[in-house]
């Protein structure tokens, strides 16, 4: 083991000892001590710049009387003949002991990390290497360790009360545990904490590099844990524990799901703490505690492909507070849990894992509020996802999403990306936040029948949405059974529809609020709503709708569609402006109240459909998908209806009520088509369709500008 050390530390081995005649070249950072290169840190041998009361060299005679010039040759007799308040100082060697230490204060200091090695393998193996217990009623004794390694053993260092201060040491290969403090009060400085073991140890399902517990307060500066199996840092049982300066790197177990650090019952705070390069989840707090500044989360891995290895994590009613997270190529983000809650400022999630589902922020039943949060390059189903949850996000950037895929049986499945993604009685409100850069859909909202999830929106910007292979096409905002409410909402290059509404028959419905909305380079339509279900609803006050692309898809180009399948919906549209669509600015199709008042409705420019050339419209209302039992609730009052390609108004077995609207100025067109009767088409009884009428009624109106004081006119 001391020869192991020496080659860590000194850049390939120890030097031969130098000829009489020359001093070897000992490399930067070390110096000649008489035999060897060694760490500057180290000093000049037996002891280095170490002082004490009582002096032990394991290469010494047997005998001595514990003086520098007679050292005596172990430790436990130098533990045996030494008094409370000596200090012990160890020569390089390795010192084979599974020590014992009660009812006294003892304190060993090494000439270096890399020269003195307490040894627990040799003797018990299963015995802790040191253990500490203080159990003496008013006193508080001491354990205090500096400059030495202490290797093997059930546990490396075991303390069962008092206090322990550990200064520059390794605690490394524990069968179970390196270093558990239970009960007692800690400092740790320039502590290491390397490669846990699991067999033959104490606690053969352990693996814990730092187990803190009880009633123990430790404050831990510069740690690093490298390794571990189970757990990398585990904090619990109203314990707490100060984390600073520290890294927690290389948790890689072998094909099991550790935790690079644990804090069940107990509490934690964290100052500019890296977690580095490891396997399972990152931090977890289960009804606990935690606060931090400053925590780097990089290359965290799940198990395989899965989608819930979150690189911190609450549950169980857990409370984190923190500022200054980044998690950066990781396959998870942050979870909060049934019952818990996390809020966090100043959050930065980067490149993460190809091989997860995982989302960014995840509100899983928990109450998740982020400020400050920037993403790029991120896959999984979504920057964020709310499931029974509650997510706030004050002032975000999200740039690219990608989808993510998950192995379930040998096979990989893969998922659109959402910029954000809410189901299941969720709630989440956005503030100044921008979604862009996502193949899938921005936001995906979906309640169940037991109740609706409810999205809020201030100064949201929807842009750059890509259609993702599995899917027909992308949307800037799809709800269903849920409620919208948009201000300052805008929505630009959608390679889908900028906005869709769709109840269910079977649920509850959809309503949309959206205030100074808008929207732009869509595909298909700028809103669409479907009234399928009781009680469905949209009111939009002051929007743009512009450049409505036809859909390869549908063929459609639309600026706002209404339309029933089983329930009307209810629309009120104030104070917008619809321009730049192919089929017209609105279409109505079947029943529903849509109230449309003080807009501009530009007709659209026409488009090839089904090889035919169709004409745009301002306005068109026809009947349902089913016979045509006519679209009867339309009301447009006080608007700019705009003539293009087409009629300006086009009414298909469908009535309206016309109120104090300018025709742009011009002659406008308002026509009404009817089909006379319903006639069965060839295979079957089914509705008719345009073509099915042998002869509609055309009536034309030319009609001037509508003065004020015009009476409506029903239709």
């Amino acid at each position: 083991m001391l020869l192991t050390l020496l080659l860590a530390c000194a850049g390939g081995g120890p030097s031969s000892p130098a000829p009489d005649d020359a001093t070897p070249e000992c490399g930067e950072g070390e110096l000649f001590d008489g035999e060897i290169c060694v760490p500057e840190a180290c000093g000049m041998a037996p002891w280095g710049d170490v002082e004490g009361t009582v002096y032990v060299d394991a290469s010494a005679a047997a005998g001595g009387d514990g003086s520098p010039d007679a050292p005596l040759s172990d430790l436990p007799t130098a533990v045996a003949a030494s008094t409370e308040t000596d200090i012990i100082v160890l020569a390089a060697g390795t010192y084979p002991v599974n020590l014992a230490v009660e009812k006294r204060s003892l304190d060993l200091r090494g000439r270096c990390t890399e020269l003195v090695v307490l040894d627990g393998s040799v003797v018990s193996p299963k015995k802790p290497t040191l253990s500490f217990n203080d159990e003496r009623p008013g006193r508080q004794d001491l354990l205090r360790l500096q400059g030495l390694t202490v290797s093997g053993g059930g546990v490396g260092v075991f303390t069962g009360g008092g206090e322990v201060d550990l200064d520059d040491i390794v605690v490394q290969q524990g069968q179970g545990y390196n270093l558990a403090i239970t009960n007692s009060d800690g400092q740790l400085d320039d502590v290491r904490l390397l490669d846990v073991q699991t067999s033959g140890g104490v606690n053969d399902d352990a693996g814990w590099g730092l187990f803190v517990a009880g009633n123990s307060t430790v404050e831990a500066r510069r740690l690093y844990l490298r390794g571990g199996v189970e757990r990398g840092i585990q904090v619990y049982d109203r314990a707490d524990l100060l984390l600073e300066d520290s890294t927690l790197d290389a948790f890689n177990p072998d094909g099991q799901h550790g935790t690079v650090m644990q804090v069940s019952y107990a509490s934690a705070t964290l100052h500019d703490v890296a977690l580095t390069d490891s396997t399972g989840w990152g931090i977890e707090v289960y009804d606990g505690t935690l606060d931090f500044e400053g925590v780097a989360i990089t290359g965290q891995r799940g198990l395989g492909r899965s989608a819930f290895y979150p690189a911190l994590g609450a549950y169980d009613g857990a409370v984190i507070t923190g500022s200054g997270l980044r998690i950066e190529d990781s396959a998870g983000g942050v979870m909060s849990g049934t019952g818990s809650t996390i809020e966090l400022q100043q959050v930065a999630m980067m490149d993460s894992d190809r091989d997860s589902v995982g989302a960014g922020l995840w509100a899983w039943g928990g109450r998740l509020v982020v400020e400050d949060v920037e993403t790029e390059r991120t896959h999984g189903t979504s920057f964020a996802s709310v499931f029974g949850g509650e997510l706030v996000v004050r002032r975000g950037l999200v740039a690219g999403v990608d989808p993510g895929g998950i192995e379930v049986d040998g096979t990989v499945l893969e998922s659109a990306g959402t910029g954000l993604t809410l189901v299941d009685e969720s709630t989440a409100e956005l503030t100044d936040v921008v979604l862009s850069g996502i193949e899938g859909a921005g936001i995906l909202l979906h309640g169940q029948e037991s109740g609706t999830s409810r999205l809020t929106l201030v100064d949201v910007e929807i842009a750059d949405i890509e259609t993702h292979w599995q899917t027909r096409g992308a949307a800037g905002i799809y709800a269903q059974q849920g409620t919208v409410s948009a201000d300052g909402l805008v929505v630009r290059d959608i390679a889908g529809p900028g906005l869709v509404l769709q109840g269910t028959d079977d649920g509850a419905a959809t309503s949309l609020s959206c205030t100074d909305c808008d929207i732009s380079g869509v595909r298909q339509a700028g809103v669409i709503a479907v009234g399928q279900a009781p009680g469905t609803q949209v009111a939009i006050d002051g929007c743009s709708i512009q450049d409505v692309a036809v859909d390869d898809g549908s063929g459609l180009s639309i600026g706002m569609l209404f339309t029933e399948t089983s329930q009307p919906p209810t629309v009120t549209v104030r104070d917008c402006e619809v321009s730049g669509t192919a089929h017209g600015a609105l279409f109505v199709v079947g029943n529903g109240a849509v109230d449309v008042q003080d807009s501009t409705l530009h007709a659209g420019s026409g488009a090839t459909y089904g090889g035919l050339q169709v004409h745009g419209n301002a306005v068109y209302a026809t009947g349902g998908i089913g016979p045509w039992d006519g679209a009867t609730g339309l009301r447009l009052t006080g608007n700019q209806l705009v003539p293009g390609s087409g009629d300006t108004v086009l009414l298909h077995d469908a009535s309206a009520t016309l109120q104090d609207n300018d025709w742009g100025g011009t002659d406008g067109v308002l026509r009404q088509q009817h089909c006379d009767e319903a006639l069965p088409v060839e295979g079957g009884d089914e509705a008719p369709r345009f073509d099915d009428c042998p002869g509609w009624d055309h009536l034309v109106l030319e009609i001037d500008t509508m003065p004020t004081d015009t009476p409506p006119v029903e239709l």
